[in-house]
């Protein structure tokens, strides 16, 4: 599916709805610099408030960085275009994304490497008002996703699926996750891709789940990482990724609401709804998860 049905929002009314969508305080702050903005040495890494970027919160929460010997600043923001666009600046070193924007930010000449797979999932939810509850009604409904993200791939395959033609539904462009949610909620989208807590919410919302990536054989979240020359970086960030495999196994061991306070406050969630997240969900990195959903998201990205 291509985005020549694409539908724009305007900027007015997204800078209205961003309004009323707060950042983490447990974050730095992207309008300030810090001392590790001022730290060559510092990794400075773009986070969203969603699951998959868990491991990094306890991490900081816990200490784990400074007791390994790394100074790591996690930046937060809602839109992983904005993630991608602090990575193409240099304003961060590294980015909790997927592979398909690896894919599109590496063919628009930014050099960034897929360095692990992460737990990061999406859900198909839609709008319960429209009274939408299989993939068969979705003709000529809009659909919120990314362009040239995971969420394009999946929507893509899913309607390709359901028999889709690229003419008979309307993909819209509504980056930030938090826009999304509010957008289902108030009635204005027939359907969204969401990740988890957000999937999470619309369910507890009733709205209804049409398909979960977990269900395609697809894992397309990446913790990923420009490409540098400086071997002290590099090796911090081998550090890195040892500390965040290290953590993921601690979580899949613990169970998600051992983290309930933490994930409450880093991804703006009441902790009485923590529980309602699927608890199958495995943050634990695999042998050749990678390599294999890297190949997939290179030939769809290429196809498209």
């Amino acid at each position: 599916m291509n985005y020549n049905n694409f539908i724009v929002v305007f900027g007015a009314y997204i800078m209205f709805l961003l309004s009323s969508c707060g950042n983490s305080n447990a974050v730095d702050n992207n309008d300030k610099t810090t001392a590790d903005d001022k730290d060559t040495l510092a990794l400075k890494i773009a986070v969203m408030p969603t699951l998959d970027c868990l491991p990094f919160f306890i991490a900081k929460e816990q200490g784990i960085f400074e007791k390994e010997g790394l100074k790591v600043s996690l930046k937060m923001f809602n839109a992983q275009m904005d993630c991608d666009t602090a990575l193409t600046s240099g304003f961060v070193d590294g980015a909790f994304t997927d592979l398909v924007r690896v894919e599109h930010l590496n063919k628009e000449g930014l050099g960034c490497v897929a360095r692990t797979s992460t737990s990061a999932s999406w859900q198909l939810l839609s709008n319960k008002n429209a009274k939408i509850t299989n993939l068969t009604q979705l003709e000529d409904k809009m659909i919120a996703s990314t362009r040239f993200s995971a969420t394009h791939m999946l929507a893509d395959i899913i309607m390709n699926e359901a028999g889709y033609s690229d003419d008979k539904t309307f993909l819209v462009q509504i980056n930030d996750v938090n826009i999304r949610l509010m957008m289902l909620r108030n009635n204005e989208m027939d359907a969204v891709l969401l990740p988890e807590p957000y999937a999470t919410l619309a369910r507890m919302d009733n709205h209804n789940v049409l398909k979960d990536s977990r269900q395609m054989g697809l894992q397309l979240g990446a913790l990923a990482f420009r490409t540098s020359k400086d071997s002290i970086k590099n090796q911090n960030i081998d550090k890195l990724l040892v500390i965040y495999e290290q953590i993921c196994d601690k979580i899949d061991e613990s169970g998600l609401t051992s983290y309930r306070k933490l994930i409450s406050e880093y991804c703006n969630i009441k902790e009485s709804l923590v529980d309602s997240i699927p608890l199958d969900i495995k943050f634990s990195v695999k042998p050749n998860v990678l390599s294999d959903n890297q190949t997939k998201a290179k030939s769809w990205y290429n196809d498209n």
